[in-house]
């Protein structure tokens, strides 16, 4: 039986897709659109994450990520409207 935050396409602390859930996204979009799809996959890494988690723990490491993504949300939500 998978655990409640492996059963979900959200991660539970940051509310973000995770890693399996936007991949799957990614290759169903790829397969309907075929050759005609025109998009854009923006990837990144918090370098030295592992220092806050050392630091303050992972729970700190988590409001991070939620932080960084929700603020690129935001960000490319305004300029796609």
């Amino acid at each position: 039986m998978l655990s409640r935050s492996l059963a979900t396409d959200h991660d539970a602390m940051t509310g973000l897709l995770t890693r399996n859930a936007f991949e799957n996204q990614a290759q169903s979009l790829m397969q309907a659109e075929g050759e005609d799809l025109q998009a854009c996959i923006l990837y990144g890494d918090i370098d030295q994450l592992h220092v806050v988690n050392d630091l303050w723990g992972f729970k700190i490491g988590d409001l991070a990520i939620a932080r960084v993504g929700n603020e690129l949300k935001a960000l490319l939500d305004v300029h796609h409207a």
